[in-house]
């Protein structure tokens, strides 16, 4: 995801503060997700669940086709891969193992990580860092090591070439490993600054195998997908979803690129490989907030303090969303709780609407254009009138 979120001024014209009923609520949430396709050309789809408990709503909407090749429309059910919402996945696997009692955040990675796996990764002004790098700097990315997806590569292609370049690679674990060890460099000693990896993620997810002694897919199903009947859900290369009749992933363009079939696609493992549904990431997120999975101060414990960009705080694989803080205008939107990914995803709760909103656009080309749409969305929800009794 880029790290500059840019709001549109101009939404504010069709921002009111009215109220309205949840029927003209409705009405209006899918003729903005009706626009905001039709609009953008980048976009041949999208997907939108809103769900709120206290105000009866369960929105289910899907605009659009599969992809420019195809007539065929995009349904409600269509799987999609969620890019970097996975990394919530990873962290909730760390945070029961946590409440276990089979690690603590505090920990030094060293102690569930080869010298093999971690050599060179750590490497700073002379120095190696690994035994000071803790299990909670890998979560809220304060660990110092560089991101294979975004950081420069010396000397070498960088991975979001190669994608495209060689989409018959199958990336694995520690090929990505590698490609920083062999490619890039530290960005600085444990502790010092935020610095937003998907390497970090790979490491959680190697450390998460060597806790169990099982591979981090069967983790994701024994501890997620399988208690939360996310029978649609799966590790993209790596399993397959409970359900026999799970419908094909949609259609992922990346660099207007359609990469839907494409091995290279394995580039994300841990930190965003899965493939699921709307309906799906419902039943996760409301596990999180309902505490069924593990204790929400468990997952606080590593708080929001870490600037991703302007308006936007890191935690332990969460975001913590502030419009307000991203231009003065949007002051008075409600906070969001949770994650996006860099193919236009979004998985987010309002705690003061008890609202879950989940979206995808399938496209790497509306990172921003999510948010502009979320705000919007926001805005008309906040308004939204409580059923009577």
């Amino acid at each position: 995801m880029k790290k500059t979120i840019i709001i549109c001024l101009g939404i504010m014209c069709v921002l009111g503060c009215q109220k309205i009923d949840q029927k003209q609520a409705e009405i209006k949430a899918v003729a903005l997700l009706e626009k905001t396709v039709r609009k953008n050309d980048s976009l041949n789809y999208g997907q939108l669940l809103v769900h709120s408990g206290r105000f009866g709503i369960y929105w289910n909407k899907a605009i659009g086709h599969l992809g420019r090749e195809h007539n065929k429309a995009i349904l409600i059910q269509q799987p999609f891969h969620v890019a970097s919402i996975g990394k919530t996945f990873t962290a909730v696997l760390i945070a029961r193992l946590q409440e276990a009692g089979k690690l603590d955040y505090n920990d030094s990675i060293v102690k569930y990580l080869s010298d093999e796996q971690l050599k060179g990764l750590y490497e700073f002004e002379g120095q190696d860092y690994a035994d000071q790098a803790r299990i909670k700097q890998l979560l809220n990315h304060t660990s110092g090591i560089a991101d294979y997806f975004e950081d420069k590569a010396k000397n070498h292609k960088a991975i979001k070439e190669l994608i495209l370049d060689d989409p018959e690679r199958f990336w694995t674990p520690t090929d990505l490993i590698d490609f920083t060890r062999n490619y890039q460099k530290c960005v600085g000693r444990p502790g010092q600054e935020f610095h937003y990896s998907d390497t970090g993620y790979i490491l959680l997810g190697l450390l998460i195998e060597n806790v169990t002694g099982k591979p981090f897919h069967e983790n994701l199903h024994d501890e997620i997908f399988n208690p939360l009947n996310m029978d649609d859900s799966y590790l993209l290369f790596y399993s397959k979803p409970k359900n026999p009749k799970a419908m094909p992933m949609a259609n992922t363009i990346f660099n207007e690129v359609d990469v839907t079939h494409y091995k290279s696609l394995s580039i994300d493992w841990a930190g965003g490989g899965i493939v699921s549904t709307m309906e799906d990431l419902l039943k996760f997120q409301k596990a999180i907030h309902n505490e069924t999975l593990i204790k929400m101060n468990t997952l606080n414990m590593i708080p929001y303090q870490h600037d991703f960009t302007k308006g936007i705080k890191y935690g332990n694989g969460l975001m913590r969303v502030n419009y307000g803080d991203m231009i003065f205008l949007l002051k008075g939107l409600p906070i969001l709780i949770g994650n996006c990914g860099s193919i236009g995803t979004l998985m987010f709760y309002v705690p003061d609407l008890d609202m879950h909103i989940i979206a995808n656009f399938g496209n790497s080309a509306f990172v921003e254009g999510g948010f502009q749409f979320l705000a919007k969305l926001l805005m008309m929800l906040k308004n939204v009138e409580k059923p009577a009794g």
